[in-house]
C-alpha cells in the first residue's frame, strides 16, 4: 500500500469533518430554508462570519496547490483502489457530480442582461465574483462582476442563493467522498 497516498487520504477526511462541521454547513444541513418574502435578499441566511469560515476552509479543496484539493484526492484514490473498481465507480460519480456541479449554468446570470459576458455563467463564475470580488483578494474584475450581480435587490438575492447553494451542496459531494475515501481506507487495512 502506498503509505504516502493513504496518508494524505486521511488528511481528506479528517479535513471533511472539519468543513462539515462549520456552523455554515450546519445552518443549512438543518433543515433551516433561505426564504424570499418579497423577491428581495434572503431573510435567514447564514451570518458573513459563518461563511468567511466555512469559506476559508472549503476553499482547500479546490485550489489545485492544496493537499487536500479534490483532484489531487482523486489521484490517491486512483493509486490506493486500481483493482477495486467498486470504490472507483463510487469515486467517479461524485467527483464527476462535483466538477458539473462548478461547471452548471447560474441563473443569476440570465435575469440581468443579455451579455455574453453575463449569460454564460456558471456557477463558479458566480463562486469566484463573490469570493474574490467581495471577501478575499478583491480582483478587480471579479469586483465589478460582483457589483453587476448585486446590482438589485432581486437579483443580489438569487445571486447570493445560488452562491450559498453551491457551498452547501459542494459540501455535500465533499463529505461524501470522504466516505468513500474512509470505505477505501478501511478496505485496505482488512487486506493486510
Amino acid at each position: 500500500m502506498n503509505s504516502r497516498a493513504e496518508k494524505e487520504l486521511r488528511l481528506f477526511i479528517n479535513e471533511a469533518k472539519r468543513l462539515t462541521s462549520k456552523s455554515f454547513y450546519q445552518h443549512f444541513n438543518s433543515g433551516e430554508d433561505i426564504c424570499f418574502s418579497d423577491d428581495s435578499i434572503p431573510e435567514n441566511p447564514p451570518t458573513i462570519e459563518q461563511l468567511e469560515a466555512y469559506l476559508l476552509h472549503f476553499r482547500k479543496f479546490i485550489q489545485k496547490n492544496d493537499r487536500i484539493c479534490i483532484h489531487t484526492a482523486n489521484q490517491h484514490i486512483y493509486e490506493l483502489a486500481q483493482e477495486q473498481t467498486s470504490f472507483l465507480d463510487e469515486w467517479n460519480a461524485r467527483y464527476t457530480t462535483f466538477q458539473s456541479l462548478l461547471e452548471a449554468k447560474a441563473l443569476t446570470g440570465r435575469v440581468i442582461t443579455n451579455t455574453a459576458e453575463i449569460l454564460d455563467l456558471s456557477l463558479l463564475d458566480l463562486f469566484r465574483a463573490r469570493t474574490f470580488g467581495d471577501l478575499s483578494h478583491l480582483d478587480p474584475k471579479k469586483q465589478a462582476l460582483h457589483h453587476k450581480l448585486s446590482s438589485s435587490s432581486t437579483l443580489e438575492g438569487l445571486y447570493k442563493f445560488e452562491y450559498y447553494s453551491l457551498l452547501f451542496e459542494a459540501g455535500e459531494l465533499i463529505a461524501e467522498m470522504a466516505d468513500v475515501c474512509t470505505r477505501l481506507l478501511e478496505s485496505l487495512e482488512n487486506q493486510v
